[in-house]
């Protein structure tokens, strides 16, 4: 579909900044394509594999913003539909910690 098209177009103009070193560039086309994804993941109107790219896309650009609690609630949804995924667990781990590190970091300034 279009809109899901678009953002990845979008997504990848959005990494070619980021490697760039163009941050600024890239934390607009990411929130951009934010919304579009979440409005696409919220209408149900995914399929399933097109769904895993939506979050996979999502991930990476929470990664690459360092919005790590917004990271960890997807792991949070994604381990509803995939309990038993190790990597999944382990992800959502990483990111629990990165955002309470985060949280710390913030409260001492």
């Amino acid at each position: 579909s279009f809109p899901t098209r678009r953002s990845s177009d979008l997504y990848y103009v959005g990494l070619l900044y980021a490697t760039a070193g163009d941050s600024t560039r890239f934390k607009d086309i990411a929130k951009q394509i934010e919304q579009t994804i979440n409005q696409k993941l919220n209408s149900g109107a995914a399929d399933a594999n097109e769904q895993d790219n939506l979050y996979g896309m999502l991930r990476e650009i929470y990664d690459r913003t360092a919005q790590y609690s917004k990271a960890a609630d997807l792991m949070e949804k994604l381990m509803v539909t995939y309990p038993n995924d190790p990597g999944l667990k382990r992800e959502l781990d990483r990111y629990r910690t990165l955002a309470d590190q985060q949280a710390k970091g913030s409260a001492a300034h």
